[in-house]
């Protein structure tokens, strides 16, 4: 049996905060909201993007 202890959610390694990147297609700087986002939004509204095309 497990205490009420053993039940906490652990806390993540990574600041949540927005961060400053080079998107990987157009290496324009955008502000990322976490540490995944690679991407733009811009080229994220692109036709390559959505058909999951190399740029």
């Amino acid at each position: 049996m497990s205490s009420s202890r053993d039940t906490k959610k652990p806390t993540a390694d990574y600041s949540s905060q927005k961060k400053g990147r080079k998107c990987l297609m157009c290496s324009e700087e955008f502000q990322s909201t976490h540490y995944g986002e690679r991407v733009c939004a811009n080229c994220k509204g692109t036709a390559a993007w959505r058909e999951g095309q190399a740029a």
